[in-house]
């Protein structure tokens, strides 16, 4: 199944790249219908496999577990990580919903 997420343009160069292999999202209800094998298009640009999905309590878990690298491409620690994702979603949010690793692969179209 293809679903369209948003993105910043920044991210989609780290996932063009190679470099961010990791997406990570509040597990919300438009979340949970997404399934390994499925295809995501960033920003009705960026085509990419989804390869796994791990569910965690905390970003600040999911961080610590997948590698900030995998996920945050260029920043240096987990707190900072958490701030990014602050941007987006609330605490509260996050306690309700808890948060999904998505491992993604770029679809490279000729």
């Amino acid at each position: 199944m293809e679903r369209q997420m948003g993105l910043k343009e920044e991210y989609l160069d780290l996932i063009r790249d190679g470099k961010k292999k990791v997406e990570g999202r509040l597990y919300d209800e438009k979340r949970r219908q997404i399934n390994p094998g499925d295809t995501i298009v960033f920003e009705g640009k960026l085509k990419v496999r989804v390869k796994s999905i791990r569910k965690y309590p905390s970003f600040k878990e999911m961080l610590e577990r997948e590698g900030i690298e995998r996920v945050l491409p260029g920043v240096h620690n987990i707190e900072e990580g958490v701030r990014i994702y602050r941007q987006f979603y609330t605490e509260e949010e996050e306690k309700k919903y808890g948060v999904v690793a998505i491992e993604i692969e770029p679809i490279l179209e000729e």
